[in-house]
């Protein structure tokens, strides 16, 4: 069965006739295509909104270039920018700064070395009248005298005595002021004290503060120490008396300069060594318990322990290259 075409309707016939058609809806060839209608302009509206505003206008306004800084003149370093503050914000001031202070707090170690180098000075000025003990009030009968038995005893007391009378001289010469160097204080912790003689063998003199005690070593007092070394010895601790817990420091040396004292450690008199005597001697196997050997060689009063005499050996062997190592006697 052939199959037959059915003509479309009218209003459907091109689709060019629909689109081009006039008002009156009859197509034709002066007919014009519909043109496309633009939507109207939004007017702006101000907003206080950040988001609101164009992104355009937003990058533009924070690419605005601002003020361009002049370089620093020749010779001058660029001043930064006062800080507005950070994260944590600007760090606060430390402890003693001050806005108009540069440079008063910084250290001068020549300036305190010329400060205590003065002092010291002034301490040896002041010492030039400290009371010397060489005049014949002073002497002992029959002090340079080889005695024994009770001869020898009773020289002892009378050094003793001696010494004691020196003590006493010194102790109330410090009590008086002596013009403002020895303080309020150094007179208050000083008045309690007294003199001992014990049986100190390593050291000369010893100020005891628990006890208020200053002891002078008796075997060195009895062997005829002279007296203006025995001055120094109580100088010495009499200054330990008057500035406790300074030991042997700048404060303390300063004090015993200015009393009369030498201001060191240790004493250093090599006749309070021969007085004093000795209980050990240590040396060198190969050169001998002897001084004049060159070979390590020493007088102690106490005998040194197995430790250290398996730690030393004898310097002399040592750079010739071989190794001994000390001994010591009991003398």
């Amino acid at each position: 069965m052939a199959r037959t075409s059915r003509p479309l309707p009218a209003k459907l016939t091109t689709l060019g006739q629909l689109l081009c058609s006039d008002s009156e809806g009859e197509a034709g060839p002066s007919a014009r295509p519909l043109a496309r209608k633009r939507p109207a302009a939004v007017p702006e509206v101000e907003s206080d909104s950040e988001d609101d505003e164009p992104l355009a206008r937003r990058v533009a306004k924070k690419a605005k270039p601002g003020p361009v800084a002049a370089p620093p003149a020749a010779g001058k370093r660029p001043v930064s920018p006062p800080d507005r503050g950070g994260l944590f914000g600007p760090l606060p001031p430390m402890p003693g700064d001050s806005e108009d202070d540069d440079s008063e707090d910084d250290d001068h170690p020549e300036a305190d070395e010329a400060e205590q180098a003065l002092e010291a000075w002034e301490a040896k000025r002041a010492a030039a009248a400290a009371p010397t003990y060489t005049g014949s009030e002073w002497n002992v009968e029959r002090e340079g005298d080889d005695l024994a038995g009770q001869q020898w005893v009773d020289r002892a007391h009378a050094f003793r005595a001696r010494a004691q009378r020196i003590y006493d001289n010194e102790k109330a010469r410090l009590l008086t002021g002596l013009d403002g160097r020895v303080t309020e204080q150094h007179r208050a912790s000083l008045a309690p004290f007294t003199l001992i003689f014990d049986k100190g063998t390593r050291r000369r003199g010893v100020c005891k503060y628990k006890y208020k005690t200053i002891g002078l070593s008796a075997r060195l007092i009895d062997g005829g120490f002279p007296a203006d070394q025995v001055a120094k010895v109580i100088r010495h601790e009499l200054s330990h008396a008057c500035n406790p817990k300074q030991h042997h420091n700048h404060v303390w040396s300063l004090f015993d300069i200015s009393i009369g004292g030498d201001g060191r450690r240790c004493c250093v008199s090599e006749e309070a060594k021969a007085i004093i005597g000795h209980k050990v001697e240590i040396y060198c196997p190969v050169g001998g318990a002897k001084a004049s050997t060159g070979h390590y060689f020493a007088k102690k009063q106490v005998a040194p322990s197995r430790k250290w005499l398996g730690r030393k050996i004898c310097p002399l062997c040592k750079r010739n290259g071989t190794v001994s190592y000390f001994q010591f006697r009991r003398v």
